[in-house]
């Protein structure tokens, strides 16, 4: 074991291209630091983004409460970022997107709020509820997605529960809500997008 070390520390060495010795490290470096015992040991095999989100610490969990964000959410890799996000309804408008507002609540979850208003007719789509992210580019809502379209449900307003589910697919910019259907039925559906 003691031979491999060495072996290992030239190996890092050189990967950093930095000006390090092959001496066998302290009692006390080995103390602290934990050396892989093979390359594969080194090789990072989760890339899915909730395995870079890290844990609030003990005094974020006491200082944040359910509905605040924690405190130092700009050193967290987030699959979505905290803050203002366009957001559509196709029947309202792609081209004047509503705002929602993205908060960051804790590990993998997050508060989303907000509307798309139409310019005629009292036409709204709203969101309220929180995200969870479930990785491949799926977020979990449990919450209430409400819509009304003067032209579509006979004007009536449609109430969409969750969990359902957003996606981003392909090269696109946006998370779609999946369950698609309309209250209305038949061939009509709605797309909700929340925009990167």
């Amino acid at each position: 074991m003691h031979n491999s070390i060495p072996t290992l520390l030239l190996f890092f060495c050189l990967m950093a291209m930095s000006n390090c010795t092959t001496d066998q490290p302290s009692s006390e470096d080995t103390a602290t630091e934990e050396v892989p015992t093979s390359i594969e040991d080194t090789t990072l095999t989760d890339q899915v983004p909730p395995a870079t989100l890290s844990t609030p610490t003990e005094a974020e969990n006491q200082t944040a409460t359910k509905d605040e964000p924690a405190t130092d959410t700009k050193a967290i890799n987030h699959p979505i970022n905290p803050g203002k996000h366009n957001f559509t309804l196709q029947w309202i408008s792609w081209e004047k997107p509503g705002l929602v507002q993205v908060d960051f609540l804790s590990e993998n979850k997050y508060k989303v709020k907000g509307e798309q208003k139409g310019a005629e007719n009292g036409d709204f789509a709203a969101i309220d509820g929180v995200l969870t992210w479930e990785g491949n580019q799926v977020f979990q809502f449990d919450g209430e997605i409400t819509s009304r379209v003067s032209f579509v449900n006979g004007g009536e307003t449609c109430v969409k529960k969750g969990p359902v589910h957003f996606r981003a697919t392909g090269t696109r910019k946006y998370w779609r809500l999946q369950e698609k259907e309309n209250c209305e039925g038949g061939n009509v559906v709605d797309y909700f997008d929340i925009y990167f």
